[in-house]
């Protein structure tokens, strides 16, 4: 049964502030709708320029995805003066969210768009608070190496929402379950202070429940249209090897479809084919049969999108 944003939002507090946020009560951290505010003079001088992004993780083979870059860059130049602009990417696992956050944040970081860029894993509480607490060392806050965490999530908080200073920062919060949602509910920036949010979540519903307010979009990631996802396929492994381009071709259509054009699943089979030196008619072969786990687990992967 699917859970309504409505329920969402109970099981997120109940209590929720004029800004959207919940009023938690007996954290020991700011959690009301206005920011807060620190003096954040230290004998650390701030860096020009952080880019705290997970790059080990991007696909050196993205392509396509051009019109959802264009439409993120189109909600974050919009504001509403109550909350960050907010653009919360979901769909179903494999779909791609992950790689087209960090390809935006990548992209926007090399323009100089955003010279602060910090990435937020969401998967569980213990990992979303460590890595927002780490905005507080990337900035070199002062008293950052004896403030406790409640204290550290609040100073990372004020640091956000420093409008005097007039930053251009993103923070990326990547896989937001209803878990996590919890604590990012109630320790994200509020009032447009010159950042931006960019969220990935699997399910519509968490995103319903960051989007109820202010200067905020949804964007419900598919699977790439056939042609997209035959050039992701195309762009991780040499198609014409096989010396015979019209068959390759088909084949790596058949391929695409058998994993229902989930770009985790094509890169998965793209790795697989050029780290075993494998055709596309082997893996072909392969998916088609029950020996896709096996052969992926002896390469070190594990091709969990099969056909099906």
């Amino acid at each position: 049964m699917q859970t309504s944003s409505t329920q969402v939002e109970k099981e997120l507090g109940g209590h929720f502030d004029s800004h959207g946020g919940p009023q938690f009560l007996g954290n020991s951290f700011n959690t009301s709708g206005a920011p807060i505010h620190f003096n954040f003079n230290s004998d650390d001088k701030l860096p020009a320029k952080i880019c705290e992004l997970p790059d080990f993780i991007l696909s050196p083979y993205f392509t396509g995805r051009g019109d959802k870059l264009q439409k993120i860059d189109r909600v974050f130049s919009t504001s509403s003066g109550d909350l960050p602009p907010r653009c919360i990417i979901h769909g179903i696992p494999g779909v791609g969210k992950t790689q087209l956050a960090l390809q935006f944040a990548t992209l926007a970081f090399q323009r100089g768009q955003y010279p602060y860029m910090f990435w937020v894993s969401a998967v569980s509480v213990e990992k979303a608070t460590q890595d927002f607490c780490k905005i507080a060392d990337l900035v070199r806050l002062p008293g950052r190496y004896t403030l406790d965490q409640a204290s550290k999530l609040t100073m990372a908080r004020a640091w956000l929402e420093d409008s005097t200073a007039a930053r251009n920062w993103l923070v990326v919060l990547d896989n937001v379950s209803e878990e996590t949602a919890v604590i990012l509910r109630d320790i994200l920036p509020r009032g447009d202070c010159g950042g931006r949010l960019l969220m990935t979540t699997r399910t519509a519903t968490i995103a319903d429940v960051f989007t109820a307010s202010g200067a905020s979009s949804q964007l419900a990631l598919q699977s790439p249209g056939i042609g997209d996802a035959v050039a992701m396929l195309s762009a991780g492994v040499n198609l014409e090897r096989e010396g015979r381009e019209e068959v390759s071709h088909a084949d790596a259509e058949r391929l695409v479809q058998l994993v229902r054009k989930l770009p985790l699943a094509i890169d998965q089979a793209a790795s697989y084919m050029r780290e075993t030196g494998s055709g596309l008619q082997e893996v072909l072969d392969i998916y088609k049969s029950d020996k896709a786990p096996e052969a992926s687990k002896s390469n070190g992967k594990y091709l969990e999108f099969t056909a099906g």
